[in-house]
């Protein structure tokens, strides 16, 4: 030992894990294990000195080394968090991004506030392409750790890879305003414009990326193909040489895979001074890791190759089927997709995320019956994982079932109190069973969590709505609307706020906007019918009622709106045939009844509103209003 013997042994275990630890941020692995060894000898009953050396084996690239340290740390201590990531760490080595979550998972359990693992789990489940999931994940590191660019960046992508451009281009804009100098976020941003043909802001983004980082050969090549899309066929080949140039072994693994996805730009035309040059041609890869990439043609071909070898067996084969179903996914086979998934569970029913995909399909599929059953065979299997609460409370509520779903909401919320998903989820729920105050309650919390949440305001406004309280329900509407300008559900909503108490200027100016975001949308124009209504302009009222009923002909509203606008302008008969459509598409609503009833009663038709009326009390029975008013016209008709 190389301690002087005026020290303690505690003091020599420390001395000797700094000097480990200096010497692999040096990159001196061989001499970092030596000094780590001394270490685990000296302290065989602490996970600690373990937990280092399997740091350095992983930074070695020797995975088995490091995760039968690993195993031995969490032997020793179960309930060390920083043993259970780095086991999470080298499982996503070794390739079994399975157990990667489930150990993530284990970390969080000991600390949920770890929001490193949130961010790392959240990436993992990116990586297998499972994207509501790793959103919601770099969702919770961000509650933890706001300011982290990286899990912002990150979850730009996810929201980028899952269609969702809007969301992936706050994220990268909030990263780039918490730091101009992050060449990833430029690089990805400019990958966004250039995904929706905004190519003068793509090549813009993808120069910052590069002036930023010369040596990376990504930005090089893709604002090259930005060139090419504009016609700069010249600019195009420039950037395309200096990425070729730049390329080395691994930056031509990502050639491969532009190259298998299909992502190079077209040859240029003959009357282009120069030709595009092509991709480098791809290196060999291992069945494995393309099967593990599981998306491309490549990923399949790889996984099916890897099947029919019959060399595996037990959690490796079904993890192939998970991988190949993923590529499927990706490349919207469901069909295949589910069969994959399928086969998985029948050879290792015990892999969580098998589940989890298929029920995921299932849901796209609308078979929510079969989604709920899935997620409920996950729960069983690991139950402290809040996110299948949620999701399974989410089909609950597809299915109207809210007691059901507030019971899972509950339990995701009992899990993790900081999955703002859970409490809004929760929230829209208690709304749908109009106990409005617990609906503001839960929007609360989700608020809290996130303050900034445009949706849990929105819904927080229109549950204050629903109760009558007109003033906070406009306040929360509006805050929705700075957040989000953009946000259609909100302007209907403050909309009908601003009608109910009277502000039809406002009102009608909402619905406004709320058409011009969305001129497909027949209850923004039917609402608006009524607004104008009720603001004494019946043509307007009719005209917009008309675009409703063309947008949604089979939707009753309209045709109610139609009736009474016609009825103001004193056209009966159109007034009485729009009324009549109204009860023929919907006899089981309320309002058709009621409304025709009332009609006929101001016409004096006593006899058919009568009639209209019993008809109401069988869709109401227990209305007592119905009642009375049936009594006051038989009376009528006995007079």
């Amino acid at each position: 030992m190389l301690a002087r013997t005026d020290v303690t042994q505690r003091q020599q275990i420390e001395a000797l894990t700094y000097r480990g630890g200096s010497y692999q941020m040096l990159g001196n692995y061989d001499r970092a294990l030596v000094d780590l060894t001394n270490a685990v000898d000296l302290w065989p009953d602490s996970a600690i000195p373990l937990i280092n050396r399997a740091v350095t084996y992983q930074a070695k690239g020797d995975y088995k080394s490091a995760l039968d340290d690993l195993n031995d740390a969490v032997k020793l201590d179960p309930n060390d968090k920083t043993a259970r990531f780095e086991r999470a760490v080298t499982y996503n080595f070794l390739g079994n991004s399975a157990r990667a979550i489930a150990e993530y998972g284990e970390a969080l359990r000991i600390d949920p506030v770890y929001w490193e693992a949130w961010y790392e789990r959240g990436y993992t489940y990116h990586d297998r392409r499972e994207y509501p999931h790793a959103i919601a994940d770099y969702s919770q590191a961000l509650t933890l750790n706001a300011r982290s660019t990286e899990v912002l960046n990150s979850r730009g992508l996810a929201y980028l890879d899952s269609g969702d451009s809007k969301r992936a281009l706050s994220d990268f804009n909030e990263a780039l305003h918490l730091d101009p100098e992050m060449a990833a976020a430029w690089f990805n941003r400019g990958l966004l414009y250039l995904h929706e043909k905004n190519f003068d802001l793509a090549i813009a983004d993808f120069g910052q990326s590069i002036k930023i980082d010369p040596t990376r050969a990504e930005p090089w090549y893709h604002r090259g193909r930005a060139f090419f899309e504009m016609g700069d066929g010249a600019q195009a080949q420039r950037d395309y040489n200096e990425a070729k140039r730049l390329s080395s072994e691994k930056d031509i693994l990502w050639y491969a895979d532009v190259a298998v996805n299909q992502e190079t730009p077209p040859p240029p035309s003959a009357a282009s001074v120069e030709a595009a040059p092509s991709i480098p041609k791809a290196v060999a890869v291992d069945d494995l890791s393309a099967c593990r990439a599981a998306a491309g043609a490549g990923a399949i071909d790889a996984c099916t190759r890897l099947v029919k070898s019959g060399a595996y067996h037990g959690e490796t084969l079904a993890e192939i089927y998970i991988n190949r179903g993923s590529a499927y996914y990706n490349a919207d086979d469901l069909r295949a997709a589910l069969a994959d998934y399928s086969e998985s569970i029948r050879i290792a029913p015990g892999i969580v995320t098998a589940w989890t995909n298929r029920a995921d399909i299932y849901d796209t599929l609308g078979e929510t019956e079969k989604a709920i059953a899935d997620y409920g065979e996950a729960i069983k299997r690991d139950a402290r994982n809040d996110e299948w609460w949620l999701s399974r409370g989410a089909d609950y509520a597809e299915q109207e079932d809210y007691l059901n779903a507030i019971r899972d909401y509950s339990e995701a919320i009992r899990l993790n109190p900081d999955n703002g998903n859970a409490w809004y989820n929760r929230g829209i729920a208690y709304g749908m069973m109009e106990n409005y105050d617990a609906a503001i309650a839960d929007n609360n919390e989700a608020i809290r969590i996130n303050p900034n949440d445009s949706e849990a305001l929105s819904n927080r406004g229109l549950s204050y709505y629903r109760k009558g309280e007109f003033s906070p329900a406009i306040a929360d509407l509006s805050k929705a609307i700075s957040l989000d300008p953009s946000y259609v559900f909100a302007f209907h909503n403050r909309g009908l706020a601003y009608r109910d108490k009277g502000d039809y200027n406002r009102a009608i100016a909402d619905f406004d906007r709320a058409i011009q975001l969305d001129p497909t949308d027949a209850a923004a124009w039917t609402n608006r019918s009524r607004t104008y209504m009720l603001a004494g302009k019946p043509d307007l009222a009719i005209a917009d009622a008309e675009k409703a009923i063309e947008l949604s002909p089979t939707w009753w509203r309209p045709w109610i709106d139609n009736g009474l606008a016609y009825e103001k302008k004193g056209n009966l008969d159109s007034a009485a045939s729009s009324l009549s459509k109204a009860v023929q598409l919907s006899p089981d609503q309320l309002e058709v009844w009621q409304t025709r009833a009332a009609f006929r009663e101001r016409r004096r038709e006593f006899a058919d509103a009568l009639d209209d009326l019993r008809h109401a009390a069988q869709v109401a029975p227990d209305n007592k209003a119905i009642q009375d008013k049936i009594s006051y016209l038989e009376a009528e008709l006995q007079q």
